[in-house]
């Protein structure tokens, strides 16, 4: 029996994408179309109104950098993005459209794949963003347009890394003092050790294992701040009630 085939769209990031290379309105709607094809179930995702503000609640300066406010200059392209979401995309048919206020696309994707993820399921994400890219360590999911973060060796290890290395296109500052270099001298056991504290939310930075005496002291002293950025990076889920 052939596995039910879906396509998740990253709907702001595909429409922007094809808005940069697009030579009229209507060649840009044709582009975007050609998405819908090739799968037994299409879902388009959106960030809703105000998409941004529970993490913002958490860190106001989230993804508040010169690069997104210069993209703002220019409204045409969020003006067309309106106009496609609410007239021509829902004439499109056959596919199910998912914009919820203050939720970002990325919680609505990661929430989705948790609902619909299965032995029978085969699942695309058609981003490139790469802050998605961990949910390719799930069976049946790929995203092919998505790329791994050079210094990480698996996808599950890419919210570890943002969390003390950073993110500045979300302006995640990250562990103080700790780069690229730092990340890739951590040893499998030490970046376990401080998942755990993450996953397990302690008061103050614990190790259980042999760890290097400056990074312990950075990680002490610093552990509140790192607690916040990995808030920052994991999902806030989507109930399958608001989905559904």
């Amino acid at each position: 029996m052939a596995k039910k085939r879906i396509r998740i769209i990253d709907g702001n990031n595909q429409f922007l994408i094809k808005y940069a290379k697009a030579i009229s309105y209507q060649d840009l709607v044709r582009s975007c179309q050609t998405l819908n094809f090739g799968f037994d179930h299409i879902y388009w995702t959106f960030d809703g109104f105000d998409s941004r503000a529970k993490r913002r609640d958490i860190f106001i300066g989230y993804k508040d950098t010169a690069s997104r406010n210069k993209s703002k200059s220019d409204p045409t392209k969020y003006q067309l993005l309106s106009k496609f979401k609410k007239e021509d995309l829902p004439n499109m048919g056959g596919i199910s459209i998912i914009d919820i206020p203050q939720t970002e696309a990325d919680d609505i994707i990661r929430s989705l794949v948790r609902l619909l993820q299965g032995p029978d399921v085969e699942i695309e994400i058609t981003s490139n963003d790469g802050d998605l890219v961990d949910l390719t360590a799930l069976d049946g999911v790929t995203q092919p347009q998505g790329k791994m973060a050079p210094c990480c060796s698996c996808p599950t290890e890419i919210p570890l890394y943002k969390t003390l290395v950073g993110d500045a296109g979300d302006n995640i500052k990250g562990l103080k003092g700790f780069g690229d270099k730092a990340w890739e001298k951590l040893t499998a056991a030490e970046r376990v050790c401080i998942q755990t504290n993450l996953d397990e939310n302690t008061e103050v930075f614990t190790y259980f294992v042999d760890f290097d005496e400056k990074l312990t002291k950075r990680l002490t002293e610093n552990w509140a701040q790192v607690q916040l950025w990995y808030k920052l990076v994991s999902p806030i889920w989507v109930s399958d009630e608001e989905l559904l």
